[in-house]
C-alpha cells in the first residue's frame, strides 16, 4: 500500500523538496537576506528609497495578506511598507492556480499606516524563467513608470510596442485581481499593477547569486576580527527567521543586535552617516555664509569657485585644491583677521569634537582610518 502511495506521488511529479522543509530553509534564507539588510542599513531588495528599520513574519493578525515578511522601511519621503509572499513554484500563467491565489491576496490588502504609493506588494519566487525576468517585470515597470492609467494600457495595447506575453500577464492579473474583488476599472488595475513587485532569488541555483550577496553583507556587519565569521552570521540569522516565521513576531535593529551579541558575534559600529552629512553640509554652508562677494567695491572673481566646494565636508583642503590661496589676506573673502585665524585653529581634537557633535559615530577602525588620513 505504501508503495502504491509512493509511485503515485511519483507519477503526479511532485518535487521531493515540496515535500521536505526545503521550502522553510529557503524562506528562513530570504527572512536572513533582509535581516542583514536591517543590520547594515543597506537597501533591500524591493525597497530601494528606504532604509530597513523592522522586519516582521507571518502578520496575518496584523491583517496583512502577504505575510510571509513584512518590511517596515523609513525614507526620504516617509515611512515604507514591503509585503512579501515566498512562492517556490510560480509561473504567472493563465492556468496557475497558486498565481490566483496570490492576486487574490493582492486584491484584498489594504493598510491605513502608510500612503498607498509606499505600499508595495511583493512576490518573492524561487524559480525563476525568461517571461518572468522579462515580459512580466517589464509590465511592472512601464506600470510604475506611466504617468496615468491611460498611458498604461494604450501602451500595452500596441502590438509593435508590447509582447503578446505582457498583454497575456496584464489580462491574468486583471482577471484574478476582480475575482478578488477589485473593481473592473483601469485606475483601479493599474493602481495595484504599479505596487506590484516580483522579486527573484536564486537560493535554489548552484551558485546562488542571493546568498553570495547576503554573506558580502555578513562581512560588513561583523567587526574585523570576526568577519571569519560570515557564514556563521548567515546560518544564524537563517535560523532566526525560519523560528521567528514558526509563531510570528516582529525584529527590529536593536533587538537584532542583541540577540546576535548574546550569541557571541562582534558586530561593527554604526554605519548610518546620513544625518551627519546632513549636519557637517549645513556647518560648511554657515561656514561659508560670512564671506562677502565684493572687496572695496569689486566683484570676488572666485565664487564660482567657492561655491563648487560649499557642500564638500572638508572646505579648506576644497579651496586650496582649486587654487584659492587660504593663507592670502582675509580681506579676500570678507572676513575679519581674527575670524579668519579663529577658522586656522582648528585642532584635530576639535575636529573630532565636531563630528560627534554632528552625530557621525565612527566605528573604532574607522576612527583611526580618519586620523591617519589626516595626519
Amino acid at each position: 500500500m505504501v508503495e502504491q502511495e509512493s509511485s503515485s506521488e511519483i507519477a503526479r511529479g511532485s518535487s521531493p523538496a515540496s515535500r521536505g522543509p526545503a521550502g522553510a530553509y529557503i524562506e528562513g534564507e530570504l527572512g536572513a537576506l533582509y535581516l542583514l539588510a536591517l543590520l547594515t542599513g543597506n537597501r533591500a531588495p524591493g525597497l530601494p528609497d528606504a532604509r530597513i528599520v523592522a522586519v516582521r513574519f507571518q502578520g496575518t493578525e496584523q491583517g496583512f495578506k502577504l505575510d510571509d515578511l513584512i518590511v517596515s522601511g523609513v525614507g526620504s519621503a516617509g515611512n515604507f511598507i514591503l509585503e512579501i509572499q515566498s512562492k517556490r513554484d510560480i509561473t504567472f500563467s493563465p492556468g496557475d492556480a497558486v498565481y490566483q491565489d496570490v492576486a487574490s491576496q493582492i486584491a484584498r490588502s489594504m493598510v491605513d499606516s502608510v500612503p498607498e504609493d509606499r505600499h508595495f506588494l511583493g512576490i518573492a519566487t524561487q524559480r525563476t524563467s525568461r517571461k518572468i525576468s522579462g515580459a512580466y517585470q517589464d509590465v511592472l515597470k512601464w506600470a510604475r513608470t506611466a504617468d496615468s492609467a491611460t498611458a498604461f494600457f494604450n501602451r500595452i495595447a500596441a502590438k509593435s510596442v508590447a509582447s503578446k506575453d505582457m498583454r497575456d500577464f496584464v489580462a491574468t492579473t486583471r482577471k484574478h485581481l476582480i475575482a478578488g474583488g477589485i473593481a473592473d476599472d483601469d485606475q483601479a488595475i493599474w493602481s495595484l499593477l504599479r505596487r506590484m513587485l516580483i522579486l527573484e532569488f536564486d537560493f535554489e541555483a548552484t551558485a546562488p547569486i542571493a546568498r553570495t550577496y547576503g554573506l558580502a553583507l555578513a562581512r560588513v556587519a561583523l567587526a574585523d576580527e570576526d568577519v571569519a565569521r560570515a557564514e556563521a552570521l548567515w546560518s544564524r540569522l537563517t535560523d532566526l527567521s525560519i523560528k521567528t516565521g514558526t509563531t510570528g513576531g516582529k525584529i527590529d535593529r536593536d533587538s537584532l543586535r542583541a540577540d546576535l551579541a548574546e550569541a557571541g558575534f562582534r558586530l561593527a559600529g554604526e554605519r548610518d552617516y546620513g544625518p551627519a552629512r546632513a549636519k557637517l553640509a549645513e556647518l560648511a554652508q554657515n561656514t561659508l555664509a560670512h564671506i562677502g562677494t565684493s572687496v572695496a567695491g569689486v566683484t570676488l572673481p572666485r565664487l564660482e569657485a567657492v561655491a563648487a566646494v560649499t557642500m564638500h565636508p572638508n572646505h579648506i583642503g576644497s579651496l586650496k585644491s582649486v587654487g584659492i590661496p587660504v593663507s592670502a589676506n582675509p580681506g579676500f573673502f570678507g572676513m575679519s583677521p581674527n575670524a579668519w585665524r579663529a577658522r586656522r585653529r582648528l585642532s584635530c581634537s576639535t575636529a573630532t569634537r565636531r563630528r560627534q557633535a554632528a552625530g557621525c559615530r565612527f566605528p573604532t577602525r574607522s576612527a583611526s582610518r580618519v586620523r591617519r588620513s589626516s595626519s
